[in-house]
């Protein structure tokens, strides 16, 4: 099995970035992160579908890759024309939400000692400048409020649309694409995934 063209797919939450690492180790390979390469880099802002297609047709030119991740649907199906090897990663919705879920808080529970040195500024500044300082620092607060409302709703969406509606689009798209040269490989869980990577290992 020819692996030097490697597409990874699947929902959030899944285990792709983990499992392209891996190979990228074990192949020597190198990975391309999508999450990455489709935003700004203050990670705000991501790239028109142009834009993510001018960034993946320079890598798709290249001798070998990993690229990992979702993106526009036109880099997609571009990846399924140009890759040898096409993994899909599709656990049970739960579990992707539990994923999804288990990183939010972890976030958060890493952003608490920040937020505790902020207020602690905030006091101080409340002192030095009375109630204006408080009503300043709440209208400054109010975007970032609105943007993790986005994240939430964005978190709570995308798994489910990923799961019902992408995921069918994509086998479709794969068996109309698709020849009999290239290798499409379907992991439900963490355990074929490693049972996956043992395997290459020891053909190795």
């Amino acid at each position: 099995m020819s692996m030097k063209k490697i597409a990874v797919l699947g929902n959030a939450g899944g285990g792709k970035s983990t499992l392209s690492k891996k190979l990228s180790h074990l192949l020597n390979i190198k990975a391309y992160h999508l999450d990455d390469l489709f935003k700004s880099s203050d990670g705000n802002k991501g790239f028109s579908e142009k834009e993510q297609l001018a960034i993946q047709d320079e890598i798709l030119l290249k001798p070998s890759w990993i690229i990992e991740g979702v993106g526009a649907w036109s880099t997609i199906i571009l990846r399924l024309k140009f890759a040898d090897t096409i993994i899909i990663i599709s656990h049970p919705l739960f579990f992707h939400y539990y994923i999804v879920i288990k990183r939010y808080l972890s976030d958060l529970f890493k952003q608490r000692k920040l937020l505790i040195n902020q207020r602690k500024l905030f006091s101080q500044n409340k002192k030095l400048h009375g109630n204006h300082s408080s009503r300043s620092t709440s209208k400054k607060e109010l975007p970032e409020i609105k943007r993790e409302l986005s994240r939430i709703k964005k978190m709570l969406i995308m798994p489910w649309h990923l799961h019902y509606y992408w995921l069918p689009q994509l086998k479709s798209a794969i068996d109309v694409i698709c020849d009999e040269d290239q290798t499409v490989i379907i992991l439900k869980s963490f355990t074929q995934i490693d049972t996956f990577i043992i395997m290459l290992n020891s053909h190795d």
